[in-house]
């Protein structure tokens, strides 16, 4: 994907910033329905400790429960402005060469945000945002990491239909089932294990949903179904 990533990360980070200023003091200590152990507060700590890890090279334990909850809980006795100044200091290289400082690590960070951006707007019930540069390079980065869940799994690809007229496929030769999303948003949401398992069998689907349902969850699915 032939994009300036340190830009795209940039302009989700401060609309990122724009929506937990404006949110009342209540709202900052909110859980997060997708993120149940977190609140709106601890998702920006997060966010923040993620880059600094990245950028420190400090990736032992990486994506687990612990290396998150260590970035969460670096952050946890500052103030929010002080948590985004420290938000914005550590990524303004990043920001400036995402190639140099981030490499391989720079569509992960902007998938990251963008799907924490939504963790938080459903969680204090703001909707928006929902299409843009950084939905799509996360729309690339979640179907193929749902390729590799599909080949671990030894099922063919899957045909990933949206009403609002994009179709997409997972995985590779030909397809054993087709699911309908809504839209594209909808279905990058499910993707990245925003949807109950509920919901996702009660999509539409053309083909066997037991089989393909447990490869779109990299963690446990939400126990409760995730209205946004």
């Amino acid at each position: 994907m032939d994009l300036n990533l340190g830009q795209v990360y940039g302009e989700q980070r401060r609309r990122i910033i724009d929506l937990v200023r404006s949110l009342p003091q209540a709202d900052l200590l909110v859980r997060l329905p997708t993120c149940p152990d977190w609140t709106v507060r601890d998702v920006v700590g997060h966010m923040t400790g993620l880059m600094a890890d990245v950028r420190a090279d400090n990736l032992g334990g990486l994506g687990t429960s612990a290396w998150t909850q260590a970035q969460v809980d670096a952050y946890a006795d500052r103030s929010l402005e002080e948590v985004l100044a420290a938000w914005a200091e550590v990524a303004a290289p990043a920001e400036a060469d995402a190639a140099e400082v981030m490499g391989g690590a720079s569509t992960r960070l902007v998938s990251d945000a963008f799907s924490h951006e939504h963790d938080i707007r459903g969680a204090v019930d703001r909707p928006g945002g929902r299409s843009g540069t950084a939905m799509r390079v996360a729309v690339e980065l979640q179907l193929e990491a749902l390729r590799g869940r599909l080949s671990e799994a030894g099922l063919p690809a899957l045909t990933l239909r949206c009403d609002d007229g994009k179709t997409f496929r997972a995985g590779t030769g030909e397809p054993g089932a087709t699911v309908r999303f809504p839209t594209a948003w909808e279905m990058l949401r499910a993707v990245t294990a925003r949807r109950s398992r509920a919901q996702l069998v009660g999509y539409s689907w053309a083909g066997p949903a037991e089989d393909y349902v447990p490869a779109f969850f990299r963690f446990a699915p939400p126990e409760q179904d995730i209205v946004e």
